[in-house]
């Protein structure tokens, strides 16, 4: 149990770092360039897409941020947990109509993963997201949220 907070240290370091490299690569490019990605799964068109396309990198980024400083912990958690299952139904659902898409666009132009193994990355995730906060409810683990709130 020694190593506990460090390994739930690591795991929230390595979720936040994932979603802030995501948001940071969509924000970094044109935002036409996530709305198109967007529009590929079929799912929204024209301004919810475009909108999405403005707010969701953000919230990674953000959420993403938050998360590796430890800081609102379990609301950073929550939302990027949220946005993880519903990219996974996503992804799921692309595969599923056999959607022409050779890549997720998850990580703008830096990473290019299929949607195979972009599913695989967001299972994976999922699991760890399931694993930290089912443990660090009984885990002390070092964050900032500790210092500003310590009995909390």
């Amino acid at each position: 149990m020694r190593r506990a907070p460090s390994l739930l240290l690591f795991i929230r370091l390595l979720l936040g770092s994932v979603f802030v490299v995501s948001g940071f690569q969509k924000l970094w490019a044109p935002a036409a360039n996530f709305t198109a990605v967007i529009e590929k799964f079929e799912i929204l068109r024209g301004v919810p897409a475009a909108a999405l396309a403005q707010t969701l990198p953000w919230a990674e980024f953000v959420a993403g941020v938050f998360l590796i400083l430890g800081l609102r912990t379990r609301g950073a958690l929550v939302v990027l947990w949220a946005m993880n299952t519903v990219f996974v139904g996503i992804l799921i659902s692309a595969l599923w109509r056999k959607l022409p898409l050779e890549q997720c666009g998850c990580f703008g132009e830096a990473i290019t993963l299929s949607l195979p193994q972009t599913l695989a990355l967001d299972l994976i995730l999922w699991g760890l997201f399931l694993v930290y906060f089912l443990a660090a409810n009984r885990v002390t683990v070092p964050s900032l949220d500790a210092v500003i709130e310590p009995h909390a």
